[in-house]
C-alpha cells in the first residue's frame, strides 16, 4: 500500500521488505506485534518467545463540541439513522462491498446516508460506481480529513462500518478504526477477521467475510431496531477501557521490566 503508484523498482521493495521482516527482528531484543497473525511470524524471528508481546492498536479519548457535529450534519443533511466508513480507500478495505449494501438500502425503502470518510487510490473507481448505481445522495465522499476532526464526523453518524477483504493481510491487521470506533463510543459493524473479535470483544456486530449479504443484513437490522444502536455504544464505551493507549504502555513498560532483571 505505501509503496502503491510510486516509482520505486520492485527489487528495493523486496529488500526493504527483507530488512524490515528478517535482519531488524534478529538484533531487537524484543518484538511487539499487533495480532496473532504476525506473533506467529516473529516467534519464528526470535529464539526467545518471552521477549515477544501482542499489544493491539490503542485510541484515544477526543472532547468533541456540539456545534462542530452540527456543522458537519448540517452540511451533509444528516438526518435520522446514518452510518460512517472511515479509513484508506484500496482493495483490502472492501469499501466496494459497502457501498453495494447502500444499494439494497435504497431498494429496500430505507432512507439513509453513508459518509465514505478518507481517500486512497482506489477512490475514482468507487466513485464511478456510485455514479453508475445512482448513488450520489445516498454515499457522500468526504475526502481526507484531519485525524483531530475525526470524533466530530463520527458523532455526526450513528453506524460505524469496518469491512474488510479475507487475505493474509487483513488477517495479520489490528485495524486502528476499530479501536476509534470503539473509543468514540460507537454501533460497530465489522468483518470477523484477524484481530477484530479480540479488539471489539461483545461491542460490536460481527458479520461474516464469506457472506457478502451480511453487511447489508446487518446494518438493516440496525434501522429496524435502533434501540439496538443504543445497546452497541454502551458496551463500546465499558469496551474502550480496554483499548487505550495507556493500557499498550503498560503491557511493553511490563515486558521492558522483565527484560532488565
Amino acid at each position: 500500500i505505501f509503496f502503491s503508484g510510486k516509482r520505486v523498482p520492485s527489487y528495493l521493495i523486496g529488500l526493504g521488505m527483507y530488512v524490515i521482516e528478517n535482519l531488524l527482528p534478529s538484533i531487537a531484543d524484543s518484538i511487539s506485534v499487533s495480532s496473532n497473525e504476525l506473533l506467529k511470524i516473529a516467534e519464528k524471528k526470535i529464539k526467545n518467545k518471552k521477549y515477544l508481546i501482542k499489544v493491539p492498536v490503542g485510541a484515544s479519548h477526543y472532547s468533541i463540541t456540539q456545534d462542530s457535529v452540527e456543522l458537519i450534519k448540517k452540511k451533509y443533511n444528516l438526518t435520522g439513522i446514518n452510518q460512517i466508513y472511515i479509513g484508506q480507500l484500496h482493495g483490502g478495505q472492501y469499501a466496494e462491498l459497502l457501498i453495494r449494501a447502500c444499494l439494497k438500502l435504497k431498494a429496500s425503502g430505507i432512507q439513509t446516508k453513508t459518509l465514505i470518510v478518507g481517500d486512497g487510490y482506489d477512490k475514482p473507481r468507487l466513485e464511478n460506481i456510485v455514479k453508475e448505481l445512482n448513488l450520489e445522495n445516498e454515499v457522500i465522499f468526504t475526502g481526507a480529513v484531519l485525524h483531530e476532526h475525526i470524533p466530530a464526523y463520527l458523532k455526526a453518524c450513528d453506524i460505524a462500518i469496518a469491512c474488510f477483504e479475507k487475505n493474509n493481510i487483513t488477517a495479520s491487521k489490528s485495524p486502528l478504526k476499530i479501536a476509534e470506533y470503539i473509543s468514540a463510543g460507537k454501533a460497530i459493524i465489522a468483518h470477523h477477521i484477524g484481530e477484530v473479535s479480540d479488539m471489539v470483544n461483545d461491542a460490536a456486530i460481527l458479520i461474516s467475510p464469506d457472506d457478502k449479504d451480511s453487511l447489508y443484513n446487518a446494518i438493516l437490522s440496525l434501522h429496524k431496531e435502533p434501540q439496538k444502536i443504543k445497546e452497541l455504544e454502551n458496551k463500546a464505551c465499558l469496551r474502550y477501557k480496554e483499548l487505550t493507549w495507556d493500557k499498550s504502555a503498560e503491557k511493553i513498560n511490563a515486558l521492558f521490566s522483565n527484560l532488565s532483571r
